[in-house]
């Protein structure tokens, strides 16, 4: 059977496991409902027809998340992604049946069922999803596809595509250099399974395109910034000629409705369970000093809008008072005894639960950060503000560079693992003034095309380096702006002394920046003799009790 006939089952193959999961849930349910709740409420008798609608509801309430979180994707998203998916489904749905239940019940209902529940429909998911997943390898080979690149190879994509031996695999490759008409022939010959478009001129690509539609043959494309602006465009049908609208909405109507209602949800939920805890916490800190038991401090939420977030008090009463935004250390000596307890097991975080019923916050979205954090760089003389914005790792959000880009009128640069030209583009939009190229992420090729496009948007580009071999990358590549990380990043040792050590490889009218362990005015004046034009300062500002006073002790040394 070749690959097209067997595209035909996948759809099938997709809505039986769908359809297992489903009914395998519902059964788990229709067991712990029949156990442990159906001989509780107070609607007496709850007849049999009852029952089966409760366990309708459920699993129409299934298919609802599973449409939501992608648990539907089966085949199309990684084994992991999808066993998350389904792990979220499972957690909403029985959230929100738990939440019916209280309402139909004579007394507050026993959790701990609806607990072991949901763990047992973890473990169901997790082992039907991988299931399915080793059936669709067998059954759905990967694709042998076809990659055709324009002035650069695409040696990030291919990488990526190879991440995936389920799905992909790229067999030939091929560069537009060898004309329209030799590209034709190779998808013939080749790209009968697939072909990927890369970064091609819109005229060349669009005949491609036009060629492998006429000859049923899939294509994917590595979209443009215009291509992911248009993707949701909406279609006017005022004129004789379609117009198609493109404009930046954010999230839909039922998408934010379903986002707030799974905020109220579980903010509701964590409340009641944690309520005794919090009652603890809070007579604690009051028989300790007898201050007030919450603390509160302002904050950016989406917009630059302000609002105040909710803690538990873990440090002396009024440990702000002379109004200097200050991070706590380690060894803070603010910090009460009873706060040193609640900050390790991140009791103190717990009122932040009301700000998320109240909607400032929600459970999943950026951490809000303090506006006068970013204003105090800028007040006490920073050239630049660096802003993390990579979110697994580092914990940073876009919306952070937004933010503090509305904040502050100094540069703001973009501190991320940039590996796509669209996220260029998205530091713009988003108000950065330069971006980080990282040399060990990065070819050479990429790196020229990189800047190139940084030059066309008026950005600065950083290329940040680590060895001999990458800041000769960063030159060949036309870098004007080379920063020598002193951190190790296999080991996250520092030494300052690799900026020494390599700033005699870095040509004078290319901008010198050390970066990474830089805390002290010796520091700053041991860099400053080797040729450093600038140095980027992270922790040991942070950490600063007073940013004014250490930026001009660092500065003092210049």
């Amino acid at each position: 059977m070749n690959y097209k006939n067997r595209e035909q089952y996948k759809h099938l193959m997709r809505v039986l496991a769908v359809a297992a999961i489903v009914l395998l849930e519902c059964a788990v349910f229709s067991v712990f409902w029949d156990r442990y709740y159906a001989s509780h409420l107070w609607l007496e008798p709850f007849w049999d027809k009852g029952n089966q609608i409760i366990v309708v509801i459920y699993g129409i309430f299934l298919l609802v998340f599973m449409y939501i979180y992608g648990g539907m994707k089966i085949g199309y998203m990684k084994g992991s992604s999808i066993i998350y998916s389904q792990m979220m489904t499972a957690f909403c749905a029985n959230a929100l049946m738990y939440l019916q239940i209280i309402l139909l019940w004579r007394h507050l209902p026993y959790i701990l069922p609806m607990v072991g529940m949901t763990l047992v429909d973890f473990a169901l998911a997790g082992i039907v999803s991988w299931l399915f997943e080793k059936t669709f390898a067998r059954l759905f080979p990967p694709r042998e596809v076809l990659l055709i690149y324009g002035e650069y190879p695409m040696e990030s994509l291919e990488l990526k595509m190879n991440q995936r031996p389920d799905k992909y695999i790229v067999a030939h490759k091929v560069s537009v250099e060898v004309g329209e008409k030799e590209l034709c022939r190779q998808i013939d010959a080749y790209g009968q399974e697939g072909v990927i478009l890369g970064d091609l001129h819109s005229e060349l690509r669009n005949r491609l395109l036009k060629y492998c539609y006429a000859k049923e043959i899939r294509v994917y494309l590595t979209p443009k910034l215009s291509d992911i602006m248009v993707r949701k465009a909406e279609a006017l049908h005022i004129f004789d000629t379609p117009l198609l609208l493109a404009r930046n909405s954010g999230l839909s109507f039922d998408q934010r409705f379903c986002k707030r209602l799974l905020d109220l949800l579980v903010s509701t939920i964590l409340l009641v369970i944690t309520s005794p805890i919090m009652l603890i916490a809070a007579l604690c800190i009051k028989l300790y000093d007898h201050g007030p038991v919450f603390f509160k401090q302002k904050r950016l939420t989406i917009g630059g809008k302000e609002f105040y977030v909710y803690k538990f008090r873990s440090m002396i009463v009024d440990a702000e008072k002379d109004g200097v935004a200050r991070l706590a250390t380690k060894n803070d000596s603010r910090i009460t005894p009873v706060g040193k307890v609640i900050r390790a097991t991140r009791i103190d975080e717990l009122p932040q639960l009301l700000n998320i019923f109240k909607g400032d916050m929600s459970v999943v979205g950026p951490r809000p950060e303090r506006p006068e954090i970013a204003k105090e760089y800028e007040a006490a003389g920073a050239d630049c503000i660096s802003v993390l914005t990579e979110p697994k790792w580092f914990l940073g959000n876009d919306e952070y560079l937004k933010e503090i880009a509305e904040a502050v009128l100094i540069p703001c640069l973009r501190k991320d693992f940039t590996v796509d030209e669209y996220q260029i583009y998205q530091a713009k939009v988003l108000g950065a003034s330069a971006v980080l190229l990282i040399c060990s992420v990065l070819t050479e090729s990429q790196m020229k095309d990189y800047i190139r496009i940084c030059d066309e948007l008026g950005l600065s580009a950083l290329a940040e380096v680590h060895d001999e071999q990458e800041v000769q990358t960063a030159i060949n590549a036309g870098a004007r702006i080379i920063g020598v990380n002193n951190r190790n990043l296999k080991d996250f040792s520092v030494d300052t002394d690799n900026s020494r050590r390599l700033r005699e490889l870095i040509p004078p009218n290319v901008l010198f920046v050390s970066e990474s362990g830089v805390r002290t005015a010796e520091d700053v004046e041991t860099l400053r003799k080797i040729g450093a034009d600038a140095v980027l300062i992270g922790e040991t500002l942070m950490r600063a009790s007073d940013k004014r006073a250490k930026l001009a002790e660092l500065r003092g040394a210049v």
